[in-house]
């Protein structure tokens, strides 16, 4: 895909992480250095608000292509990567979101809605120097579901 939105820019096919860094900038998401788009390049860097930033941008635009990106990640409890996880009756179906791991690391950037009605975009990165994921995870999900089950107004 990021080939595809450099070659729509005009740019060669190998400059996919310049072309989708510059897409990301032009919708708010500040902080992507990605040398390519495979996700596996040490050099790539992203933060986790520019990955929420980028939901934000998509789940508010005027176009339909770009919002339609927010309802294909993987259903808490139902498909993909998170077949397995967020199976919780407060979480089960009410999260949509992109699992991510390296070698020491483990993310999960999505959308969900709260308590309170509120459509929340969320990116928890979690970094474990020894290289060891399984204690992450169940982490990053006890975060996702204390966001799911916030009722603040503000």
């Amino acid at each position: 895909m990021g080939r595809l939105v450099a070659i729509k820019r005009g740019m060669a096919p190998e400059q996919a992480g310049a072309a989708v860094a510059a897409v990301a900038s032009e919708h708010g998401a500040e902080g992507a250095d990605l040398a390519d788009t495979s996700g596996l390049a040490a050099q790539d860097k992203i933060s986790p608000s520019a990955l929420t930033a980028v939901l934000r941008a998509a789940a508010t635009s005027p176009k339909p292509e770009l919002r339609e990106l927010v309802y294909s990640p993987p259903v808490a409890g139902y498909n993909g990567t998170l077949m397995k996880r967020l199976g919780q009756p407060s979480t089960l179906g009410l999260v949509r979101a992109k699992t991510g791991s390296l070698t020491g690391v483990a993310t999960l950037t999505g959308m969900t809605i709260t308590q309170d009605g509120r459509l929340l975009a969320f990116s928890i990165f979690a970094h474990q120097p020894g290289g060891a994921l399984a204690p992450h995870k169940p982490i990053i999900d006890s975060a996702v579901a204390a966001i799911r089950g916030c009722g603040c107004q503000s």
